[in-house]
């Protein structure tokens, strides 16, 4: 039989003949591919290259004793992810299920072998997939401290596969399995602490557990101990040792440290500014599916960042990223077909797209779709409508909504005439220094409304307004400096501000 682990251009070509061995073979090869995804293309070789020489002394042997001493892959590094079958499992012949499903499951023994067990009714090798059952033979082999069953235990807690939801369950089994060595248990253990999931939330432990399966060479804990030194989470901030764990996430193949690594160079965070080095990073992870980075491609294309710019690939970009439910990039879907940049303009697909990004709560899309009810473009007209994605945007801290907000509190629209929650508005809006909000404060400070008159008031937020550039704040600033409203008459002051 002939097999190979291949991974871009690394090729590992092993042989072994067909017998009894080969679906302990077959199992390892794609044990193997999972770990390269988590851990790296160094320990994915490693495991292969110490496995290989076990299996090809024990080809001789008879099917009964070949399966006794078959060595599973590295469990310390095993991920059994939802959902993520490898391939040899997916395309298994009807004799080969026939085959697994007669296992005689009472001579199962050894830890490994009920850790495999617990596998196959995981997946569904060979067997009619089973998550109950699954948990059992996991637990059949974590009562050995079997760190792989004991992360895969606690996996299952986490996700409720085959037993109740339990998060204290899953961080239980975590930290035996990160005990007994599993780097995945370690780096979800890490995690749990992180967010205080099962556990009491404290950023210095999930930087330990970070740290040691860091050292291994877990590419996921690499990534996420890298956002630890960012952000000053269970230890001091560091932007260059930041740098250096999303570099080392990277290069082994984790789509995640791949896009922070591409933040780093984009924003120049523990290293220069590099759209080049960006670029390709993010086209890294972009082709591992990452969405944010399908998302931050969009962006480059737009605004002409490192590649020429190019709004058709821009639209591919951003479309591929929200129809995975990335928000920003469907605000900026919704951006385009509202201004018909690159794509045919179209106010009902702008609306679509604005919806989906203020659904799940991008305060700009619910602004945007706020304008478009109020003006009834590619919607229908509806100011309580309009009301209603303002109210949402401003609450959750959008400047320019809380002008529109703080407008239709002041004229009655959508809602109740209320010139208080008017005031209240063009106020927030005004501290975020958002110059419709500030020449609205200014007015109302002018003219007495929803608070007392006052001109020296009026005046110091004209002047806000008029040097963020609001066109009319420049007007009345000119007029009042002309006739002396707030200030001494200065001529020279009005010809300035009304030029």
């Amino acid at each position: 039989m002939e097999n190979a682990f291949k991974k871009g251009k690394t090729i590992v070509p092993f042989s072994i003949d067909n017998g009894p061995l080969k679906d302990d073979f077959d199992f390892l090869i794609s044990r193997s591919q999972r770990i390269y995804a988590f851990n790296g293309k160094a320990a994915a070789l490693e495991e292969l290259v110490a496995t290989v020489k076990v299996l090809l002394e024990a080809q001789s042997q008879s099917k009964k004793q070949a399966e006794d001493s078959a060595p599973a892959a590295d469990d310390s590094t095993s991920t059994p992810e939802q959902g993520s079958a490898p391939a040899e499992e997916q395309t298994d012949t009807a004799a080969a299920l026939a085959a697994e499903a007669a296992v005689d499951e009472s001579a199962i023994t050894e830890p490994r072998q009920m850790s495999r067990r617990g596998d196959d009714y995981y997946y569904g090798k060979g067997v009619e997939k089973d998550y109950k059952k699954a948990v059992v033979w996991y637990e059949k082999a974590a009562a050995f401290d079997y760190a792989y069953s004991e992360y895969s235990l606690g996996f299952c807690y986490a996700c409720g596969q085959g037993v109740e939801k339990d998060l204290s369950l899953a961080a239980y089994w975590y930290k035996r399995g990160a005990e007994h060595g599993s780097l995945s248990a370690q780096c979800n253990l890490g995690t749990a602490y992180k967010y205080g999931n099962g556990v009491e939330k404290d950023y210095e432990k999930a930087f330990y557990w970070y740290s040691k399966a860091a050292e291994k060479g877990n590419a996921r804990s690499e990534c996420n101990l890298g956002y630890c030194y960012e952000y000053a989470e269970g230890v001091e901030k560091n932007i260059i040792k930041a740098f250096f764990w999303y570099q080392r996430s990277a290069e082994h193949g984790y789509d995640r440290g791949q896009h922070n690594l591409a933040l780093c160079y984009h924003y120049a965070t523990g290293t220069e500014k590099d759209y080049g080095k960006a670029f390709e990073w993010f086209s890294r992870a972009a082709e591992q599916n990452y969405s944010g980075s399908m998302y931050r491609l969009g962006e480059y294309y737009e605004n002409g960042y490192f590649v020429q710019k190019n709004l058709a690939k821009a639209i591919e970009w951003y479309r591929k990223a929200a129809e995975k439910g990335v928000a920003k990039a469907q605000l900026s879907l919704g951006s385009l077909y509202e201004s018909g940049d690159g794509i045919e303009q179209n106010y009902e697909k702008a609306a679509v797209w604005y919806r989906k990004a203020a659904d799940q709560g991008n305060a700009e899309a619910a602004f945007r779709l706020g304008s478009l009810y109020e003006k009834g473009t590619g919607v229908s007209k509806s100011l309580k409508t309009a009301f209603a994605w303002y109210s949402k945007s401003a609450e959750s801290g959008y400047a320019a909504a809380a002008q529109s907000l703080g407008y239709f509190y002041e004229y009655g629209y959508g809602t109740e005439k209320n010139t208080e929650h008017a005031l209240l508005w063009y106020r927030r809006g005004a501290e975020k220094n958002d110059a419709a909000s500030q020449y609205r404060l200014a007015l109302c400070y002018a003219n007495g409304k929803g608070v007392e008159e006052d001109p020296e008031k009026a005046l110091e937020w004209f002047i806000k307004a008029a040097l963020a550039g609001n066109p009319d704040a420049q007007s009345s600033l000119g007029y009042r400096y002309n006739n002396g409203i707030g200030t001494d008459k200065d001529l020279i002051m009005a010809a300035y501000w009304y030029r």
